[in-house]
């Protein structure tokens, strides 16, 4: 797979590069992690069972009976 260049602060570089020293994950880099973390928020996205609007709809219904 064709790899792409990306920028990120360098906080958020240390941070990342931290978090994997000193973390049990298997993690071999920064981009390894980086990927993982990425593919992980647009997998939850794609594989919602509810459309935007539905879950606008649920929780106007959750609001109105007090649950948030």
């Amino acid at each position: 797979m064709e790899k792409k260049s990306i920028k990120i602060s360098s906080k958020l570089y240390n941070l990342i590069n931290e978090y994997i020293q000193n973390s049990k994950d298997e993690f071999n880099s920064i981009d390894e992690y980086i990927e993982y973390a990425l593919s992980q928020i647009f997998d939850n996205e794609t594989n919602s069972q509810y459309s935007k609007d539905e879950e606008a709809e649920i929780k106007k219904h959750l609001k109105d009976m007090g649950y948030i």
